[in-house]
């Protein structure tokens, strides 16, 4: 056993790097030609990757001291090195473990059922209804705007928490039957900027041309709707809205879509996404600084022109009748020069100006990809105490590295197996639970049971989940997938 022991000391030497040359020299010639040896050090790289990975799901396990209270004492589980801790023996116990059970996946928190069917990857994993929605979740939708405008008037709406701006013309809607709307009426919108927001938004972000499948990833969502005594309205014929749109990331490559409630699926319009050129700009000219300065000039020329009283005749002091030789006369103050009035304005990066809305719905401004490293997943969940999750709901799936999160009924879904993703489950009650797949744990096509965290007391609305989310992100921030 101490033999062992020394042995497995000896592999960590190696696989942590404090070998000396030689040393490793030595390791790495027995290691190509003692295959058992190999073996032995290709099961010990798994159980110290094994290690990382539980204490990482354990710093999320505590993510509740961490942003809802920073101040309670940090788990050992946090500790930098924690898995080089381990007594020795129980890496030995660890080691006979994996030894008898070479065949099961490295997986953290994954258990895998090697007598469920295989799910085949061409097949397409359906994607759930918009409509379908857990209980008491309120708290997790972006709420609408509403204002009341006059019909007959030109409206210019600054979007809350924006630069975007809605420019709805005047006498430009009808009513169901075609009719002009008279009088005032109701616009209601709201912005999605977020994954966190998507996460719960009923939006689809997946997108079919006819031909393939895509998926978004979005620079924004906008959806805006009117209403007059509850019925809602159209865009005249012939009319149209527009809208100057701040982008969260300035990005090539994007389009502009319309979401057919028809036929439930995003159709891409023929606007043309121009951002500004960086550092451009326009000058205008400053006309209030311009008169102000006006003003004061003429004043002091008054008071200049206006000298002291003796004996009835006025002395004026600004002009001087004799001139010394040597001493030129100042020239004439002719008052502000317009010239250095032109401000420069400089444009928004962000901003794409003018986007044209031919109808009331939501709009995509977003980027298409592919899922790659695509698995298929059939699943189930259980809680901390690995009791079934009986009444799971929906599966939202999350890939850290875009700005978009999709939604799948709980029992089979699809993703990327080398992303750092976050699963949410939602429960018909109104509980979330959540996992955390990192890049490193590795996952096949096939049957798991997923031991999820419930986070229900900790994430409560849309701030917390993206609290949540950020906190993930800085956590899996050194295994982010590279992104061709």
């Amino acid at each position: 056993m101490r033999q062992e022991l020394k042995n497995i000391e000896y592999i960590e030497n190696y696989l942590e790097g404090s070998l000396s040359k030689l040393d490793k020299h030595k390791f790495e010639h027995h290691m190509r030609e003692n295959k058992e040896f190999e073996s032995a050090v290709e099961l010990q790289k798994q159980i110290t990757e094994q290690l990382k990975e539980e204490a990482f799901l354990n710093d999320v396990s505590v993510y509740k001291k961490t942003f809802i209270d920073p101040s309670d004492n940090p788990s050992i589980f946090k500790t930098k090195g924690f898995w080089f801790t381990i007594p020795p023996f129980l890496l030995l116990i660890a080691l006979l473990l994996l030894w008898n059970n070479n065949k099961s996946e490295n997986n953290l928190n994954v258990e895998i059922n090697p007598t469920s069917e295989i799910i085949n990857t061409e097949t397409e994993t359906e994607i759930i209804d918009k409509n379908l929605s857990p209980a008491n979740t309120n708290a997790f939708q972006t709420a609408y705007i509403s204002k009341n405008l006059p019909a007959g008037n030109d409206a210019v709406i600054q979007l809350k928490g924006s630069n975007s701006v809605l420019h709805i013309p005047a006498n430009s809607l009808v009513d169901q039957q075609g009719n002009p709307v008279r009088g005032s009426y109701q616009i209601q919108y709201r912005q999605i900027k977020d994954k966190a927001a998507m996460a719960f938004s009923g939006i689809p972000m997946n997108f079919n041309d006819d031909q393939e499948n895509f998926n978004f990833s979005a620079a924004g969502i906008f959806e805006v709707r009117a209403f007059k005594n509850d019925e809602e309205l159209k865009v005249a014929p012939g009319k149209k809205l527009s809208l100057d749109f701040e982008a969260d990331k300035r990005k090539s490559g994007m389009n502009l879509y319309y979401f057919d409630e028809q036929t439930e699926n995003w159709k891409v319009t023929d606007e043309k996404i121009r951002f500004p050129k960086r550092g451009a700009y326009e000058e205008k000219f400053d006309s209030i600084s311009f008169k102000k300065d006006v003003e004061e000039f003429i004043k002091k020329e008054e008071l200049k022109n206006n000298g002291p009283e003796r004996d009835s005749n006025k002395i004026n002091v600004g002009i001087t009748s004799l001139m010394p030789e040597g001493i030129e006369k100042a020239e004439e103050d002719k008052g502000p020069d317009p010239g250095n009035y032109l401000v420069r304005h400089f444009y928004n990066p962000r901003m794409i100006k003018e986007l044209s809305l031919r109808s009331f719905g939501a709009y995509n401004l977003s980027e298409v990809y592919k899922v790659e490293n695509q698995i298929a997943v059939d699943a189930e969940y259980r809680d901390e105490f690995k009791k079934l999750i009986d009444d799971a709901h929906m599966l939202t799936v999350i890939d850290m590295n875009y700005n978009a999160a999709y939604s799948f009924k709980p029992d089979e879904f699809i993703c990327n197996s080398k992303a750092n993703n976050v699963f949410l489950l939602w429960t018909s009650k109104g509980k979330i639970f959540s996992f955390v797949k990192r890049s490193t744990v590795k996952m096949k096509t096939g049957s798991y049971s997923f031991t999820m965290e419930d986070l229900s007391n900790e994430i409560e609305s849309i701030a917390d989940l993206k609290r949540y989310l950020r906190f993930v992100a800085k956590k899996t921030r050194k295994t982010v997938t590279k992104i061709k």
